[in-house]
């Protein structure tokens, strides 16, 4: 077809070495493929269009995202500094649109970040890596609770709470806020600290400048301690989500 495909190759013999530390990462490899499957045909989440195996090898053959990574989009010359206004917009309605279809399915995504998404050559995001999602109907390759990237962590899941499609809404708030900015807004020394900003009840966020009005509505009504009172939850006041 002189296509090009990108392949996905995750041996088995690294595979057995990380379960004995990481006793979660056969449900996490089984998780990616049964998410991919279920989203077929998403314009903003990546296609998976075979899988297979050898002896040696898991493989997934995988959409090529030419335009590379959106995290190198929102850096310049190794620090961060976040992207073009209208771009920063472009890319955060195509990832909310992404992450809705898939709450709309009972899937939470656990680890969205800028480095899990990718661009297509004409520059569309692709939503990548669903090996710590959480399947809310088919529950039987669900991880622990802990789960995800320290600066995009939600309250419940930096305590080890049971998280929801809730979770998701608070990363697209970080994911939102780093678009604009360049840092997230829980950015701190380590992710202890970051633990501790994200945990206080009234935690405060540096609101900049280059950060317009409705992004920063945005951000207010998702950055929400209480799950139940975020912007897009099921059954609250900031958006009733279903």
């Amino acid at each position: 077809t002189k296509e090009d495909f990108a392949m996905k190759c995750i041996e088995k013999a690294n595979a057995k070495r990380i379960s004995r530390r990481h006793p979660n990462v056969y449900n996490e490899i089984h998780m990616e493929r049964r998410v991919l499957i279920k989203f077929i045909g998403h314009p903003n989440i990546v296609h998976m269009y075979h899988t297979f195996q050898d002896h040696y090898s898991l493989y997934y053959l995988m959409e090529l995202c030419e335009g590379g990574e959106v995290w190198k989009q929102i850096t310049e010359n190794g620090s961060l500094v976040g992207a073009h206004p209208s771009l920063a917009s472009f890319y955060l309605a195509e990832v909310v649109s992404a992450v809705l279809h898939m709450h709309s399915h009972g899937v939470v995504h656990r680890d969205i970040k800028p480095e899990n998404m990718m661009l297509t050559k004409s520059g569309h995001v692709k939503l990548i890596d669903f090996g710590s999602s959480k399947d809310l109907i088919d529950t039987d390759l669900n991880g622990p609770e802990f789960v995800g990237t320290p600066e995009f962590m939600s309250p419940e899941a930096v305590t080890s709470k049971e998280a929801g499609k809730e979770a998701d809404l608070w990363a697209l708030g970080c994911v939102a806020y780093q678009f604009f900015c360049g840092l997230t807004p829980f950015k701190a020394p380590s992710p202890f600290l970051s633990f501790s900003r994200i945990k206080l009840p009234n935690h405060t966020v540096a609101y900049r400048e280059v950060l317009p009005a409705a992004v920063q509505d945005f951000c207010r009504r998702t950055l929400v301690v209480d799950p139940r009172r975020r912007l897009g939850a099921e059954g609250s006041a900031e958006g009733g989500g279903g």
